[in-house]
């Protein structure tokens, strides 16, 4: 988040009806002035209530190039998509993987591109809904209505 708090206040500061909500670390004392403009949620143990907790329309997901991001896993993008919500994410791994840019969300690589792009989504409902849309089926294909054959095949094998 640091990588995009200025992107965040300049967003906040054009656009006075969006507020932020931060799930796991309280991210808001980088928004400085405009922290009264965020919420934050704690980490759920229950994955139900952490679910209810989502009830934002844009997810950002910025990722610092160090190895150990790029050692991580597109699951936030996996699990925003199957709530039919769009991301702006950092161009890099792990998100380059699995977001589809300009159809699932976008990928950026700089602070005017995140700036662009998250403005872009807080003004455009019918983008935010087709991205969410296809987003959602994307994440379709990842659940085990989809993947328990292949998960059955593993186990056949691995005993037969």
């Amino acid at each position: 988040m640091v990588e995009i708090a200025d992107t965040l206040r300049t967003v906040l500061t054009d656009h006075p009806s969006t507020e932020t909500h931060f799930i796991g670390f309280d991210f808001s004392p980088l928004l400085g002035d405009l922290r009264s403009r965020s919420r934050w949620t704690r980490w759920e143990p229950d994955v139900g209530a952490y679910y209810r907790h989502i009830d934002f329309d844009i997810a950002v997901a910025p990722s610092a190039d160090v190895p150990f991001n790029r050692g991580k896993t597109w699951l936030r993008a996996l699990e925003m998509g199957a709530l039919g919500i769009p991301i702006v994410a950092s161009n890099r791994l792990p998100y380059s993987d699995y977001v589809v840019d300009g159809k699932t969300g976008f990928l950026v690589n700089s602070p005017e591109e995140w700036r662009a792009r998250i403005t872009d989504l807080v003004f455009d409902a019918q983008m935010r809904d087709e991205m969410g849309d296809a987003a959602r089926e994307q994440a379709r294909a990842w659940t085990i209505e989809d993947g328990w054959r292949l998960w059955e095949q593993a186990y056949e094998s691995a005993v037969g």
